[in-house]
């Protein structure tokens, strides 16, 4: 990106017409291996502090992979905003 120039309206015209029906990726795409890693730790983060009938509130949840990586035996409320 640091090719782009993203003060030009036309880098995010382009950016919103490659992204499709996903425009929560308009903006930013991130490489698999660091989602993957970023998965991991956010698993280890929430199995530390989640109880297994814990609600949860997801601000800012995206596309929700957060209820995805829930600990194992979690069975609470999940609502994401």
């Amino acid at each position: 990106m640091a090719d782009k120039n993203v003060l030009d309206p036309t880098y995010w015209s382009d950016q919103l017409a490659s992204a499709g029906d996903s425009l929560h990726l308009a903006v930013w795409r991130s490489p698999r291996r660091w989602l993957r890693h970023h998965d991991r730790r956010h698993a280890q983060v929430l199995s530390k502090y989640i109880q297994p009938t814990d609600s949860v509130l997801d601000a800012g949840c995206g596309d929700g992979r957060l209820l995805e990586i829930m600990p194992e035996g979690w069975r609470g409320d999940y609502l994401g905003v």
